[in-house]
């Protein structure tokens, strides 16, 4: 299940986020928030059945790994792979990206709203 060429890298990342929710629960067990039920809770509008299909998934994909304790009642935890911390780092510098967008953009429209002053004041002269 681990990629070997590029497509099948990109189809990787295309998958783990289809699900909208896949950020959030990655992000609780960064945090060290592993069981299901702490993450249902730290995120609003989660169904336990979501939750559950989107842990399985992340498994099968090796980005995190389930461990049962033999305990009455039964407790799981999830944590990050080897492979999920390493996909950890591509989604920090997805982040990092996204910061320098927005503040491209913010120094787009700073420059552009000065150009509009020029314009509108060369005008009136």
């Amino acid at each position: 299940m681990i990629p070997t060429r590029n497509s099948e890298a990109a189809r990787l990342v295309e998958n783990i986020f289809k699900c909208k929710w896949t950020v959030s629960v990655l992000d609780l067990i960064c945090q060290n928030i592993c069981r299901p039920g702490q993450m249902k809770k730290n995120i609003p509008g989660i169904t336990t059945k979501v939750l559950n299909d989107l842990l399985k998934k992340l498994c099968e994909w090796r980005i995190v790994e389930r461990t049962v304790y033999p305990t009455l009642p039964p407790k799981v935890e999830y944590k990050l792979t080897s492979f999920g911390k390493k996909f950890m780092k591509v989604l920090k510098s997805v982040e990092e990206l996204q910061k320098e967008i927005e503040f491209n953009q913010t120094q787009v429209s700073t420059v552009e709203a000065e150009t509009e002053i020029c314009s509108f004041h060369n005008g009136c002269s």
